[in-house]
């Protein structure tokens, strides 16, 4: 006999006049179980569930049984068999009276299948699924295998919520989808059913250039959650309920990355790089501490979206990017970690680009010589639609450092954060005196560094104990006696928020 939870998975019917109820909970009461004891003594049911299908259950017994609780009855019983999943088996009994048994468990033996929303029907494996009662309780568990697949066995009837956790990392989101949020928003492509649901990222049931704009900041490392989380999946509760006949019952889910609005993730894809140089043979040197550095189109495209993940030399920073389409950024966001770049944008409106054209401009402070790369395997461009192109080719020239640059200060991000550092490039070792005024020209705080010759990133922690407001920064570099030029200070103004 099987249990669940203390009590066996059957009721009996005995040529659907006599009832015996097996379901009281067997470890509560000490009568029951003598008398169920005494019971089995009567009727045996061995039954396997290791290999369910395949195996029969047997039923054998005698003497005879008095029941008078629920009416007396005598009866004395040879053998049958059964498979253990069958809903009913008959009996012949030593007198040649045939007896019909009924399995009355209200029970099903669930499944659940749960696949990628992409084109592919990716299946997921290594996904847990819980279901729990109205008060929270988990009725049972599960784990899909290599092919979606997760077994519950036996679940008593009920209303279930369902619910999904894993360890796969947020992926399959760029531009692109900020892209086709956006057209939704505004009429031209809707998303609908699941991909309606994973491009809500601020959960307000409503698709707007905010979910568009919360995906791009998400995908530039602004944020690393969104309101939502970070898998959508279109199963959420099931009934359970037993019907005549039937034993088993699946529950067919499918799933997306919050924001994945087209689909366009594939499971056991692992994230690579493959960096590649956009310089061509000409090269430009900087004439001053800030310039611009220009990316333009390889060939003719239309675009509609771009996902470019960019790497620039050490000792530069970027302090805006911004299309030659829109010059006011209304659709791109950026942002630098280290020597990395994460540009994405999207433009309602189709741009028809040709060979040559320039596309982003990226203003930069500082010296340093290289090329820029970009990572062919996470970037992306898409035309107007949202479809990806292939064969994209993008070019600009490669810097060559200049002699006339002593070092370069700046501040990044500016308004101050909390993350925001003083980034510097030193043509030579030296000393570095700080010192912050606010609006009134009061100094506030004061700070020597002695740095060596090269790139610096420094915390700009000195400044957490000031409140919002207006300042200026003063920067004051002496290099060695023997040095390039004669000191000289900078002049940083920036907000502390």
């Amino acid at each position: 006999m099987t249990f669940f939870f203390g009590k066996p998975i059957f009721l009996f019917k005995l040529d659907q006049q006599i009832k015996f109820d097996l379901s009281v909970d067997i470890y509560f009461y000490p009568m029951f179980q003598r008398f169920l004891q005494q019971f089995l003594l009567l009727i045996t049911v061995i039954l396997s569930y290791e290999n369910a299908k395949s195996q029969n259950a047997v039923l054998s017994g005698g003497g005879e049984s008095n029941a008078s609780a629920f009416g007396s009855f005598s009866v004395s019983f040879g053998e049958a068999f059964a498979n253990p999943f069958e809903t009913s088996v008959s009996v012949l009994g030593k007198s040649g009276v045939q007896h019909n048994f009924e399995w009355l468990y209200p029970w099903m033996r669930l499944k659940a299948t749960i696949n990628y929303k992409n084109l592919q029907n990716s299946p997921l494996s290594a996904i847990h699924v819980s279901l729990k009662d109205s008060l929270g309780t988990v009725i049972a568990n599960g784990t899909t295998n290599s092919v979606g697949l997760a077994e519950f066995g036996f679940v008593p009837d009920g209303v279930y919520s369902v619910e999904y956790s894993d360890n796969i990392p947020w992926n399959g989101v760029n531009g692109t989808d900020a892209l086709l949020i956006n057209r939704s928003f505004t009429g031209y492509n809707l998303l609908n059913g699941l991909y309606s649901k994973a491009g809500d990222v601020n959960n307000n049931l409503v698709l707007s250039n905010a979910d568009a704009l919360s995906v791009m900041r998400r995908v530039a490392g602004y944020s690393n959650a969104f309101l939502i989380n970070d898998r959508i999946y279109s199963v959420n509760q099931i009934q359970v309920q037993r019907q005549a006949g039937q034993v088993d019952t699946a529950i067919s889910s499918e799933a997306l990355f919050a924001g994945d609005v087209n689909g366009s993730y594939l499971p056991g894809q692992i994230s690579r790089t493959e960096w590649q140089t956009l310089s061509t043979s000409q090269k430009i040197t900087p004439s001053k501490e800030e310039f611009e550095w220009i990316i333009s189109a390889g060939r003719t495209m239309q675009m509609g979206a771009a996902t470019l993940f960019l790497q620039i030399p050490s000792g530069l920073m970027v302090t805006n990017i911004w299309s030659k389409q829109n010059s006011n950024n209304q659709h791109l966001v950026f942002r630098q970690e280290g020597n990395l770049i994460r540009l994405i944008w999207f433009s309602p409106d189709a741009w028809s680009v040709s060979q040559n054209e320039e596309l982003f401009v990226l203003n930069i402070v500082g010296n340093a010589e290289g090329p820029m790369m970009v990572d062919m395997k996470q970037s992306e461009l898409a035309d107007p639609v949202g479809k990806p192109l292939d064969n994209w080719k993008l070019w600009s020239y490669e810097l060559s450092q200049t002699d006339q640059m002593l070092w370069s200060a700046f501040l990044y991000p500016n308004p101050i954060e909390n993350q925001s550092s003083l980034n510097l490039s030193l043509r030579e070792s030296g000393f570095l005196y700080l010192k912050v005024f606010d609006y009134t020209g009061r100094n506030r705080l004061e700070e020597e560094l002695y740095l060596t010759k090269g790139s610096h990133s420094i915390p700009f922690k000195f400044a957490n104990n000031l409140s919002t407001g207006c300042y200026t920064l003063q920067v004051l570099f002496k290099g060695s006696p023997f040095g390039y030029g004669s000191p000289e200070f900078k002049q940083i103004k920036f907000i502390k928020r």
